[in-house]
């Protein structure tokens, strides 16, 4: 798979690289514990499969946005409350979108990158909770 989002425009493929590269000295570091997280997407394609892919409406919030974790001496999360995945739609590429990210497209796209980016406060509890005591 190619670097499809940026074929547009390949300004970004060099932050894209650099995004790589950081990830990796990340994770090389000599901690005994740890875990990344970052949407479906480049890292999974071109760096290492995710050891788990969850979704914030297993976690009690109604939004449909699979998830990538990374993690390292560290169980698998667990749902905690299984709710309903949210509205989505097809789109003309035949892939589920989530509409709570689409809404924020077009003129809001600067405002779309950091509402896609966050971390859904269910996800959050859920780590905390499971894995504060490992």
């Amino acid at each position: 798979m190619g670097i499809w989002w940026n074929a547009k425009r390949p300004e970004r493929w060099e932050e894209t690289f650099k995004a790589l590269e950081f990830v990796k000295k990340i994770w090389s570091a000599p901690v005994e514990k740890m875990s990344l997280e970052n949407p479906i997407g480049y890292l999974n394609n071109h760096w290492m499969k995710p050891t788990q892919i969850i979704h914030p409406w297993q976690f009690g919030q109604e939004f449909f946005k699979a998830t990538c974790l990374w993690t390292r001496n560290l169980p698998l999360l667990v749902p905690t409350k299984i709710v309903d995945r949210g509205e989505y739609y097809i789109n003309k590429n035949g892939i589920k979108v989530a509409k709570w990210s689409h809404t924020t497209t077009g003129r809001l796209k600067e405002k779309r990158a950091k509402i896609a980016s966050r971390t859904f406060e269910g996800i959050a509890n859920a780590m905390a909770d499971q894995w504060s005591n490992t």
